[in-house]
């Protein structure tokens, strides 16, 4: 009992600092405990979503978890299978190679693999296609050829893009949606020209994951020149050379990916480009629906709610169309439609000095939508933007615009009395009277593609 209050007592005196008997320095000389800094645990719960996590021990808002190597897409990024960019060489062993990005723009990405292949078999002026002066858009493009490969029963007449078209990385052994056969395509003039520009730092990277690198040759592109020829670009030079050549000949096929979200309908840009993804350098118009006639709407009404026509007026240059099962023949041309209710002095007509007044500004650099080109559909072309009016309305909703509903005039006159008019929801395509009605105008344009820079020798 007196040993252990005299113990006590020791450990006091020596927690006080005064005891009389000599202590080693050391042995007071006590390490501080590191904090979760030192340790490692330098990030929040936030930072590490998704991800296994390790708490700190002395501060539990303090978490580890390994970091993501993915970095920022660009020109050269390998594209991963689960839609990532990396740096070629350092991708984790559970994601696979697909691709390798050249352009971040327009967020396209070049094939690993590739292969020589025909254009075509047969000497056909594809009629969907355009010639010479087409779209720039590789993906609108293929969709067109194959399109004609089925309607017309013509499956392997067609190889380069049909190549395209089923192409599945041979990387992966399951494709998943956004990379999957279908979507590939057979590339444009300009984004082969693109990819050229680029060449150099792409072929690193596919050398890096141990692919065949874009070679100094003529690739086909998807452009076709007239019934037995189609583009190459010459890939070997800087001057990307657009040449017309047999379709019957042999040319190297490299696929290309677009890996952003697409819209739902093609969009119009100020430039006379038509693109199915929203390009950031560029300013949409309109929504392409009719490409065909090469129709795009506006992405705004032009105001209020109007009357057809101020009076009642039979106008003398305007076809009467009496019948719903006419308005695909009828008073088709609503631009024909339009400039003639304009230069009427029957009457005034608000729809047509509405679409007279309607004005993309800056925002349109070629002359085909400038002020004065833009026009009131036809009933015809009201009836087409109905059968696809939810697409439209979504694509609308992601650049910006004005979704449809309610009722639109058409261009196209009934009688003196009435002109046609469509209710958007309800796919109602009636007749009403023209003075005692209102309705919407929703302007359409007539686009002009651009034409291409056949520099280099291309015919």
């Amino acid at each position: 009992m007196k040993k252990e209050i005299l113990t006590k007592s020791f450990l006091l005196t020596v927690l006080a600092g005064i005891s009389t008997y000599p202590i080693s320095a050391r042995a007071l000389d006590c390490t501080a405990t590191p904090d979760c800094a030192t340790l490692g645990y330098t990030m929040s719960a936030a930072d590490c979503t998704d991800k296994p996590t390790v708490k700190c021990p002395t501060d539990t808002s303090k978490v580890f978890c390994k970091k993501d190597v993915f970095v920022a897409c660009a020109v050269g990024s390998v594209l991963g299978n689960d839609k990532k960019c990396y740096n070629a060489g350092n991708l984790p062993s559970t994601v696979k190679p697909i691709g390798v990005v050249f352009d971040v723009t327009n967020k396209l990405a070049v094939a690993l693999d590739q292969t020589n292949l025909l254009w075509s078999n047969e000497n056909v002026d594809i009629p969907t296609l355009e010639n010479r002066n087409g779209t720039l858009n590789g993906q609108q493009n293929t969709a067109t050829i194959i399109a004609y490969v089925k309607s017309s029963g013509k499956t392997g007449k067609y190889p380069a893009a049909e190549y395209c078209a089923s192409y599945k990385p041979s990387t992966v052994a399951q494709s998943r949606d956004w990379y999957a056969e279908g979507k590939w395509f057979l590339p444009s003039i300009e984004e082969l020209r693109t990819l050229l520009h680029k060449k150099r730092v792409v072929n690193a990277s596919l050398q890096k994951v141990n692919v065949g690198t874009v070679s100094d040759n003529n690739y086909w592109t998807s452009v076709e020149v007239k019934t037995d020829r189609a583009y190459v670009v010459n890939m070997s030079t800087n001057s990307g050379g657009a040449y017309g050549i047999e379709k019957n000949s042999s040319k190297p096929v490299r696929p290309v990916l677009y890996y952003g979200d697409e819209t739902s309908m093609p969009i119009l840009y100020g430039d006379g480009t038509v693109s199915n993804t929203i390009l950031s350098d560029k300013t949409p118009v309109g929504i392409v629906f009719d490409t065909t006639n090469k129709l795009a709407l506006a992405l705004n009404d032009t105001g209020s709610s109007v009357k057809w026509s101020i009076g009642y007026c039979d106008v003398p240059s305007l076809t009467n169309c009496s019948s719903a099962s006419t308005i695909s023949s009828c008073g088709v041309d609503g631009k024909t439609n339009t400039q003639n209710l304009q230069s009427s002095t029957c009457s005034t007509f608000p729809p047509a000095q509405a679409v007279k007044a309607y004005n993309k500004g800056s925002s349109c650099t070629a002359t085909f939508c400038k002020q004065g080109n833009w026009f009131v559909p036809s009933a015809r072309d009201l009836q087409t933007i109905q059968n696809k009016h939810v697409a439209i309305n979504a694509t609308l909703e992601e650049v910006g615009g004005t979704t449809l509903s309610g009722n639109y005039w058409a261009s196209t006159e009934y009688s003196q009395v009435d002109a046609w008019k469509m209710e958007m929801s309800t796919n109602m395509l009636n007749f009403d009277d023209k003075v005692d009605t209102v309705a919407k105008v929703r302007p359409v344009v007539k686009y002009v593609l651009p034409s291409l820079d056949e520099s280099g020798g291309g015919i």
